[in-house]
């Protein structure tokens, strides 16, 4: 799942402006989703920006697509 968001953001920055447009590209429900973004912001490879009544997951890395 990790790997999905990451490639999903990569192909789609816009993906990221909520959780719940990101959960639905990745076919997880918001907590898989908030579980994988834990394990990501432990990892330093993604953060979330808290908008007031939404939050932006913005990537912390480059996924270089071939």
């Amino acid at each position: 799942l990790c790997a999905s968001i990451l490639t999903i953001l990569a192909v789609d920055p816009n993906t990221g402006e909520s959780e719940s447009a990101l959960a639905r590209a990745c076919g997880v429900t918001r907590k898989a989703l908030r579980e994988a973004l834990d394990h990501l912001e432990f990892c330093a490879l993604a953060h979330r920006e808290n908008l007031g009544w939404r939050t932006k997951i913005i990537p912390d890395v480059t996924v270089h697509m071939t």
